[in-house]
């Protein structure tokens, strides 16, 4: 995870929306993280990763299950 106020590092964010796969891959191919699955009991979510290093810099969530009420943000 980036440290605070490091300049043009992205802080952790989740972001919780009806379309996970169309955001997951809109991430992949304009900023280049590479998705990893996270499996939440009969679907995954995704941690998106650096690739360079792996490190899990942002979440993409389903609106789903816990987060069905959640708005998109």
């Amino acid at each position: 995870m980036s440290e605070a106020g490091e300049v043009g590092k992205i802080g952790w964010m989740d972001l919780t929306v009806e379309r996970a796969e169309a955001v997951r891959d809109f991430y992949s191919q304009v900023v280049g993280w590479r998705a990893a699955e996270v499996e939440m009991g009969g679907y995954a979510d995704y941690s998106m990763n650096l690739p360079e290093s792996g490190e899990t810099v942002a979440g993409v969530c389903h609106a789903r299950g816990h987060n069905a009420d959640l708005p998109a943000a």
